[in-house]
């Protein structure tokens, strides 16, 4: 009996960037690592205002990369979750006795090793996942509060891009309240789909009507993504952050 062929990983083609918008302050955060069990890229969104929401993105950024390359092997589903939970562990004993009113962050982070893509969120850091006809094949669900009302039907989905308070998060990764579980999904991928994560700044700038259509034309990742960047600069009142990946 013949042996089955050896899955191959996909290459990457990315683009990322990071601005103000209209804010003094970055408080969004990203990070990436590579190492012989595949890539993972992160985006956090600090809360908390200034240097606040900037340190707790950091710390968790950076505290869930370390991590990853620590590890002999590519995380399951399950032990990403468990990684974001000791992250908000390793938050709560860095800066909780430090008189800090307010300081959680949104986290959305995707890991690709052979031909599979798993994601781990918390908060409204959204990932979009497009085949290479420009269909979108899957979205992260926010941890929302405008989510939750459409998700029960007081709103629809147009609605919700204009509702007061679109910005509430049900759940981030935060100094105090229960403990955060994030969620998760694995997507099978192929060559020529794209990705994107991003905080919900982008959102804001980003029409993905137009992104969809971008990225069926086969647009480079560098020319989408600095359209995302000037689409951002002109219309983001948040800060903005991206990963766009093209497999």
């Amino acid at each position: 009996m013949k042996k089955p062929e050896r899955q191959k990983a996909v290459s990457l083609n990315e683009y990322s960037a990071s601005g103000l918008g209209r804010r003094q302050h970055n408080e969004d955060y990203l990070v990436a690592g590579t190492a012989a069990h595949g890539k993972i890229f992160i985006v956090c969104d600090g809360v908390g205002g200034a240097s606040n929401g900037a340190q707790a993105s950091k710390f968790v950024g950076d505290y869930l990369l370390n991590a990853w390359k620590s590890s002999a092997q590519s995380w399951t589903i399950q032990e990403m979750n468990e990684k974001i939970i000791a992250s908000e562990k390793a938050l709560r004993l860095k800066f909780e006795n430090q008189n800090i009113d307010q300081m959680a962050t949104t986290v959305v982070m995707v890991q690709f090793h052979g031909l599979e893509a798993q994601i781990a969120w918390v908060g409204d850091s959204p990932l979009f996942h497009f085949d290479l006809n420009g269909q979108l094949q899957y979205r992260t669900k926010d941890h929302s509060m405008v989510q939750n009302l459409v998700d029960a039907g007081v709103i629809s989905a147009i609605e919700a891009k204009h509702w007061p308070g679109r910005n509430i998060i049900t759940r981030s990764i935060s100094l105090k309240g229960e403990r955060t579980e994030a969620d998760t999904a694995v997507r099978l991928i192929a060559e020529g789909d794209v990705m994107l994560l991003a905080s919900d700044g982008v959102l804001e700038g980003v029409d993905v009507s137009l992104l969809k259509a971008k990225v069926k034309k086969g647009r480079s990742m560098k020319e989408i993504g600095e359209w995302i960047e000037q689409s951002c600069e002109k219309f983001t009142k948040d800060n903005y952050t991206f990963f766009l990946i093209k497999l």
